[in-house]
């Protein structure tokens, strides 16, 4: 309803020619609402844009953070911007007296009689119902470590409980394998044997989508109230892998994917489905490893020009449309989020982002993801025809490996050649395993986007992979305090994140930024000063293996979800801890 407004006052009332967004919401509407205003519009996105500069023409030209690094281009058309974390800048909250200042200023409120037919647009019947709400018991053992002075409590806390376990942390050598601490436990779903997957009776690859994000779009008929798959014996599934863009970067997060994806058709999905996997590839050399990595054992293979989901969902669009694909599965990404955003509006099919588990019941589909910044666990039901979703990251802790279900077997490598030569025909056929290579701009008309240039991306900071991470709120007290817990933290070979407080008050940079707004870490010891544990911050740390917190305040939130509690000034505990650390290393 939101995204159907807001594209109805962009173009209606406003007749915008461009829309800036944000990249997610409080409820948790999974980050779907950039793609689907652009969708409504026919325009083109453009996510995690992280700086803007007016050229002289008037144009605007745009930096926007990608997997690979950035890239900068030009707008030549309408174009809906979401915003992402700038990795040099800081959030800054207005003041009290900036608020003062402008509080007598006019406001324009549209009522509902004045949104007319926007508001009946927005408010039309959809796919995707909330069902049920139930809290996230985050609850851990809280246990208090107590002293005389704060120096006392580090020692405790040093010797007693963290001593043997920074020995592992700290240890220059491959990944832990232990298991982080999950969102929420997941249900025990018994999956019988799964069928052998059979492929459609034309491949995939034979598709052409246009490269226009509206233009070509399957357009759904009237949708039924009953229930379109109550009476098939299964439904069939499309598992999508994304792995275009730079070719080095390529096969890891096909890895990543496969693997979120094999655990999940095995551990998460209960139901009668059959299918195959569809893998978006930029680079031919790397044809043969990818459909290694499948998770599926019938695997097709789709090479498109550059990361284009507005390509790629107009190749699934067509074909869920032309092969009765009910469902396609993808796993946790900015990438796919905006994939099944623009699948589901094109198809008239819903979209979960986020999703725990899933089960297919009486021809409807039901599905568990994380809302209100993770602090409640959602049940949906999605209707219509089609159902386009993406996973939650916790499928992705194994950090990616990929370990093929016992009855969901990959593709020898016989297998895997007869497969790719079959697509090789194709393409010598008439190059129809290209999604679109009709050019960048579109089929007709002016390009969208010009002088790409792709930059060298500043050196990361990667909390998401963080093993030990150090996170200070805005209890540090200013800036200074701040920063000395930061030097603490590199003291002990750990990286440091803060709460959004911190960068709303310039204290940081917003690339430090974890949880809800930032980063969602999983790191085996996670260490909180400062900070009170509210939902948003949590989301971010709640998967880690092992978490301390050091707060005075013993009603704090923190207190209740952590493993061990120091109550005590964070800044004097962690300086102290540090020390100890590094005498002992």
């Amino acid at each position: 309803m939101v995204a159907a407004l807001i594209a109805w006052y962009a173009h209606d009332v406003d007749q915008s020619d461009l829309v800036v967004l944000g990249c997610r919401s409080g409820p948790g509407d999974g980050g779907t609402v950039p793609f689907r205003v652009a969708e409504e519009l026919g325009w083109p996105c453009l996510s995690q844009v992280t700086a803007l500069e007016v050229l002289a023409d008037g144009r605007l030209r745009a930096t926007c953070a990608t997997d690979d690094g950035l890239a900068r281009l030009t707008l030549c058309g309408p174009c809906v911007l979401a915003i992402g974390n700038a990795v040099v800048s800081s959030l800054r909250a207005p003041t009290l007296k900036e608020r003062l200042a402008h509080r007598d200023e006019p406001l324009d409120v549209l009522t509902a009689e004045a949104l007319g037919s926007g508001m009946a647009a927005a408010c039309r019947e959809q796919a995707r119902r909330l069902t049920g709400l139930v809290p996230i018991d985050r609850t851990r053992a809280g246990t208090l470590v107590d002293g005389p002075t704060p120096q006392a409590k580090a020692r405790a806390l040093y010797d007693t409980h963290l001593r043997a376990r920074l020995k592992v942390v700290t240890r220059a050598s491959s990944p832990l394998g232990s298991t982080p601490h999950p969102v929420a436990p997941l249900p025990a779903i018994s999956v019988a044997p799964r069928p052998v997957y059979s492929p459609p009776d034309e491949p995939y690859h034979d598709l052409e989508p246009s490269s226009s994000p509206s233009a070509g779009a399957f357009q759904p008929g009237a949708s039924s109230s009953s229930p379109p798959y109550a009476s098939a014996e299964a439904v069939r599934l499309v598992a999508v892998i994304d792995a275009t863009g730079d070719r080095e970067h390529a096969i890891s997060a096909c890895a990543t994917q496969a693997g979120a994806l094999a655990a999940f058709l095995r551990d998460g999905l209960k139901g009668e489905l059959t299918g195959e996997t569809l893998v978006f590839h930029g680079d031919e050399g790397d044809r043969e490893r990818l459909v290694e990595l499948a998770p599926t054992r019938d695997v097709r293979l789709v090479r498109v020009p550059a990361r284009r989901p507005d390509l790629m969902a107009g190749a699934l669009a067509g074909a869920m449309h032309e092969h009765d694909v009910a469902l396609v599965l993808a796993a946790a990404g900015a990438g796919t989020i905006e994939l099944a955003t623009r699948l589901a509006c094109r198809t008239g099919g819903g979209a979960l982002t986020g999703a725990l588990d899933l089960e297919l019941a009486a021809g409807r589909l039901h599905g568990h993801a994380a809302v209100y910044s993770g602090h409640l666990r959602g049940r949906f039901e999605l209707s219509g025809r089609r159902w386009c979703v993406t996973l939650d990251a916790c499928w992705n802790d194994d950090r990616g490996a990929v370990i093929p279900p016992a009855d969901h077997v990959v593709l020898s490598r016989s297998d895997a050649m007869a497969v790719m030569g079959e697509a090789g025909e194709a393409d010598s056929a008439g190059d129809a395993g290209d999604a679109g290579e009709a050019g960048e701009a579109g089929e007709a008309g002016e390009a969208s986007f010009t002088d790409l240039e792709l930059l060298d991306a500043p050196p990361a900071i990667d909390l998401v992979r963080s093993l030990f991470l150090v996170v200070a709120g805005y209890g540090a007290g200013d800036r200074a305090r701040l920063e000395r817990i930061a030097r603490a933290a590199r003291r002990m070979g750990a990286d440091f994140g803060v709460s959004r407080p911190v960068v709303m008050n310039a204290w940081a940079p917003a690339d430090r930024l974890v949880g809800v707004s930032g980063s969602r870490a999983t790191p085996e010891l996670c260490i909180v000063a400062g900070a009170s544990g509210a939902p948003a911050l949590y989301w971010g740390i709640e998967r880690a293996g092992f978490i301390v917190a050091l707060n005075p305040d013993e009603h704090a939130p923190i207190a209740r979800n952590a493993d061990l509690v120091v109550r005590d000034d964070g800044l004097a505990v962690i300086e102290a801890f540090a020390e100890l650390v590094n005498a002992d290393a």
